[in-house]
């Protein structure tokens, strides 16, 4: 994740501590995937952050088909996501 959205999901557990367990209601309420495959790749730089995106194809486990995409963000040696988009 960026620092701002790693910064909103700290902040959401914060507020939401004892109260919802954040990351059972992701685990039960985000799409069920089967499979995904990637077929684009783009690196580029921005204002001097390493930016990488991925596209492709995904499946869900109802057989449905759509598009995903991830764009990442270069923190040192770590990748973390930045962005991610579902699509049917």
């Amino acid at each position: 994740m960026s620092p701002f959205t790693q910064y909103e999901f700290d902040d959401a557990q914060r507020m939401a501590g004892g109260v919802v367990n954040l990351d059972r209601v992701i685990k039960t309420y985000a799409p069920k995937i089967s499979e995904w495959a990637f077929d684009r790749a783009q690196f580029s730089t921005r204002g001097g952050i390493t930016i990488g995106l991925l596209e492709g194809q995904v499946e869900y486990v109802d057989g449905k088909r759509g598009k995903v995409s991830l764009e990442f963000e270069k923190d040192g040696e770590t990748w973390k996501v930045r962005s991610s988009g579902l699509e049917e």
